[in-house]
């Protein structure tokens, strides 16, 4: 068993050599359930710890929504907490809106997650919309953190000079939405299922539509993977609750049994006859052909296990935690990780090279790392994403990758072929 954290000092040489690029965003991603203090770049409490997300709006030129969201720090998140959160109307330059009552204004959001869920919201109205002059900044800060978004609607640039237009609190929402949480890529490379937290698939490329049995998960979807050597895939849910369709077939489950902690991922054997869960304490499950080569469920741990990877020949695994350290089984090889450093974001996933000789790891920005003989072809660290990455699957040939959002989005780089 190889449990090792890189050290700045690797690190600043990926840089260097460009074996890593552009890291995007680097972070603490914290456990909930076990943590004591809140991870750094996260506000709230160790219990319930969040980043501000975007601001969104709705509504017409007469009025409109203003959104204020929070994204959890840790996906299966099961909690409830409260901020005050700032709305600011003003300028780009800073000065405030004059004619703009209640400007600023500040309300206490109702902060909830569920697990597999989205983020939780809280709404102001503005109205009426047009009552100032635009340009309008929209502005949000809540824990410490802050966002803000141009609203320059030209509907709106002369109209309403003089008029008095006021700011008030609507409420708090919690978003349940269905969220894409993992994908799988069909063997000859040219698709890939994409599952969401409820069971729903979506296909990409030439991925067949095989979930056409009307089915029920008691517990959120955390994972997909395929069926190397067929065609098919099994889901697991966060209980360890395995559902195969297509040709995959099914070898066992945790569905029955109460874990310590929720199951995250999974991974399969290379001929498709067994394969292995892994939950956030770094606990391993096998069934099937595939072998138990050890774990981290007797161990306490920094920071949660995200998910996991198996080498080509099946005789091993990694194990990614969220702030990107690696705990390597059997015949996998320790190549590197970010466990030393601090992150921006946390890591959500990773991926092995074909041959097994390295790994990529992906933040929930699009933050790539790149280990091993894994090359980096680019990542959207430091760019506005419309939803959070949730996942990741490297290419045939090795040279590229995609990324899956949790709004479904399918990001490719390097020859990795639009899905």
């Amino acid at each position: 068993m190889d449990i090792r954290r890189c050290g700045r000092v690797l690190v600043a040489v990926l840089l260097a050599t460009g074996l890593v690029g552009t890291i995007g965003s680097l972070v603490v991603f914290a456990n909930p359930a076990s943590a004591t203090t809140s991870p750094p770049g996260a506000a709230g409490p160790a219990s319930c710890p969040w980043y501000l997300g975007p601001i969104g709006t709705s509504g017409a030129a007469g009025s409109e929504g203003v959104i204020a969201s929070f994204i959890p720090a840790f996906t299966t998140e099961n909690c409830v907490t409260s901020a005050p959160v700032t709305l600011t109307l003003a300028t780009p330059a800073g000065a405030l809106s004059g004619n703009v009552s209640g400007n600023p204004i500040t309300a206490t959001a109702t902060i909830q997650f569920v697990p597999g869920g989205g983020a939780s919201t809280y709404t102001f109205f503005w109205s009426p919309r047009c009552g100032d002059p635009q340009p309008v900044r929209l502005s949000v800060s809540a824990g410490g953190q802050s966002t803000y978004a141009d609203n320059g609607d030209p509907s709106c640039q002369d109209r309403g000079v003089g008029v008095t237009s006021h700011l008030s609190p609507i409420g708090s929402n919690v978003d349940q939405a269905q969220v894409a949480t993992g994908i799988a890529i069909t063997p000859d490379h040219a698709g890939a299922w994409v599952t969401q937290n409820n069971l729903n698939v979506f296909v990409r490329g030439d991925a067949p539509f095989l979930n056409n049995t009307p089915l029920t998960s008691n517990n959120p979807i955390e994972g997909i993977a395929a069926d190397p050597a067929q065609v098919g895939y099994w889901q697991v849910a966060t209980d360890g609750g395995v559902f195969s369709f297509g040709n995959a077939a099914f070898y066992g489950s945790t569905g029955n049994i109460r874990l310590n902690q929720p199951v995250v991922g999974m991974a399969a054997t290379p001929d498709g006859r067994g394969y292995w869960l892994v939950a956030s304490d770094g606990g391993v499950f096998s069934f099937g052909d595939a072998t138990f080569y050890g774990s981290t469920g007797g161990m306490q741990l920094n920071l949660p296990v995200v998910g996991m990877a198996s080498t080509p020949d099946g005789r091993g695994y990694w194990l990614v935690a969220s702030d990107g350290g690696i705990f390597s089984f059997g015949d996998a090889t320790f190549y590197g990780s970010t466990g030393s450093l601090q992150l921006n974001r946390p890591v959500v996933g990773m991926a092995a090279t074909p041959d097994g000789h390295g790994y990529w790891l992906v933040a929930s920005d699009g933050g790539i790392f790149a280990f091993g003989d894994a090359t980096f072809h680019g990542s959207t660290g430091g760019q506005s994403l419309p939803a959070r990455a949730s996942a990741m699957a490297g290419s045939a040939s090795g040279n590229g990758y995609w990324l899956l959002l949790a709004n479904g989005s399918i990001l490719k780089f390097g020859d990795a072929p639009p899905l």
